[in-house]
Order: C-alpha cells, then structure tokens, then sequence
C-alpha cells in the first residue's frame, strides 16, 4: 500500500476529497435548483401563451425575460453535464462552451433595467403607453438588452486570449480588459433598483395625501400601481441580491482573495446567480392575483383531479384599469 500524504498539486488526500464532495454537493444544488427553475418558467411561458388575460404589454417583456432565464439555465444544466466548472480550461474554450449562456445572461440583466423603464413610461406617458401597439412596443423595450449583449459578446471575443483560468463561468470567461461592461450593468440594475424605491415611497406618499387625490377611480388605480410597484421592487431585489452578488463576489474572489480562498468561494458562489434565474414565476405567482388565476387554470388543465375549478375563476382585481392592469 502506497502512502500518498500530499499530492502534485499540493493538497492532501483529505482536503482533496473534501473538495470533491463539495464540488457534488454545489452539482447537486445547482442541478436540482435548474429544474425547479425550469419548470417554474415553462410554466409562466405557457400560461402567457394560453391565457388572455396574460396578453399585455409588459407580461410579454416578462415572457421575454423568462425564455433568457431558460437559456441561462439550460446553460448551466449543460456545463454540469461536461464538468467544466470545477476543471482548469483556457479562457479561449471556456468562451466557445459559453458563448450562448454569455449573451443569455448579458441579455437578460439588461432586461431589468428595461423592465424599470416600461413602468417610467406608463407614469409620464400613460395614454400614449396604453396606445403603442403590443408588438411593436415589447420589440422595442426588448431590442436594446439584446444589442448590448451583442456588442458585449463581440468586445470580448475580440479581446480574448488563451490564458488558464481555474474555473470556467460565464464571469470569469470575461477578459480583464472588459469587466467595465458588468461593472456598468451593475451600476444600471443597482441605480434602477433605487430609482424603484423612490418611485414607490412617492406613490405612497401621493396615495395619503388627501390634496393628490384626484378621485375613487384614480384611487383604485393608484392601489394598482402600489402592487405593480411592488412587483418590481421584488424582482429588482432579488436580482440585486442573487446575480449582481454574484458578479461582484466572483470578480473580488478572482482578482483580490489569495488562490486557495479564492478557489473555494468560486466554488460556492454559482448558486447565488440560479434565484435570478428561477425567480419568474414565483415572484409573479405570490405578488399578481392575474398570474396566479392563469397558473391555477394551467394546474387544473394539467392536474384537474388535484386543483379545483374553483380556483381557476376570472379575476377582479381592484384598479384592472390602471396603468397596472396587465399583472
């Protein structure tokens, strides 16, 4: 029997395997959170589909948002498969698994921001917002996510190189030379998440202030716009908190911890970006009484011995026609 004390790398048989077992374990979350996270927004994509009542504006940005949140998730479903976290790759291969899952996640953070500025619209302009034909408004808040991710993905193909890195993700895949790019995309989604809050604390404020009340209905619209605002608040949040954590953890754990440290955060951190992901139609399901009527009539369509008909009844929500009434 061969005694092997330490290895060519310089860690010991234990802290080898424990290495590993954390490796399956952070395989095992990820994957398991993937298909929660996948059958949460097939769900919302086909309800958005089915139901009429799902056919506005911004639950098509929504369904917009979901299908790059499929995307990002089928992606990470594909890098488990492979094994290509937890294995040193040059960045160059690393970019050829990840360029879709690149653009996907790109894409969709700038959706967040697009997403803030659809309810600005709504506010300063609601009778032309209401007017602008469906199509061509949800492909024009829709366009601009995808041209960043464009031009991003083309900055870093031109700029990288074939240098190792120890684990490959989408983050740290980003040549040193255009991590700007997700510096600006954080500063945007962290600036419209308090530009969220300030728009919501001024509707409050404007909601119990008797001299800006304009009337009963405005009033019932104004309640509307209080839950939508809240939606979004939710939405924001939890991406602040999952993904741009995630970017800002990965780039400090790569460029300032020491390499062992910095080994077993990137280890970890992967699980923060999968709540983003995952986050649509549960988020839609708890904070939007027209969601969850379609999400019920699906359940009963698919399990009708299990959900009653009953609870797949037409929705009254107060204010439905507000500036809201789309969620």
């Amino acid at each position: 029997m061969v005694n092997v004390p330490v290895l060519t790398v310089g860690k010991t048989v234990e802290e080898v395997m424990v290495s590993h077992l954390a490796e399956v374990s952070i395989t095992f979350v990820v994957v398991c959170l993937c298909f929660i996270g996948l059958l949460g927004n097939f769900a919302l994509l086909t309800a958005t589909v089915i139901y009429k009542e799902l056919h506005h504006k911004i639950s098509f940005i929504v369904a917009v948002l979901t299908c790059l949140h499929v995307v990002c998730l089928l992606s990470e479903l594909y890098m488990e498969a492979l094994q290509l976290r937890f294995h040193p790759i040059t960045r160059l291969e690393c970019f050829r698994h990840t360029l879709i899952y690149e653009f996907a996640m790109l894409a969709q953070s700038s959706m967040f921001f697009m997403l803030w500025m659809d309810y600005l619209l709504a506010i300063i302009i609601p009778l032309k917002h209401r007017f602008f034909t469906t199509v061509t408004y949800v492909f024009t808040m829709c366009l601009p996510p995808f041209v960043i991710a464009g031009i991003a993905i083309i900055l870093v193909s031109v700029n990288m190189d074939s240098d190792p890195i120890e684990f490959c993700t989408p983050i740290t895949m980003i040549p040193v030379n255009t991590e700007w790019i997700l510096y600006v995309i954080n500063g945007l989604n962290v600036a419209a998440l308090l530009l969220n809050v300030i728009n919501f604390l001024t509707l409050k404020y404007r909601g119990r202030d008797p001299a800006l009340r304009l009337s009963v209905s405005s009033h019932g619209s104004h309640k509307s716009d209080i839950k939508l605002m809240r939606s979004f608040i939710l939405m924001a949040w939890v991406f602040v908190c999952s993904w741009c954590l995630s970017v800002s953890s990965t780039l400090i754990a790569v460029r300032l911890l020491p390499k062992e440290i910095s080994s077993t955060a990137l280890t970890y951190i992967v699980v923060l970006a999968l709540p983003t992901y995952c986050q649509g139609y549960f988020v839609t399901y708890s904070r939007s009484a027209r969601y969850r009527k379609a999400y019920r009539k699906l359940q009963h369509l698919i399990f009708p011995w299990i959900v009653s008909p009953a609870d797949t009844k037409p929705s009254t929500d107060n204010g439905s026609k507000g500036i809201a009434s789309s969620l």
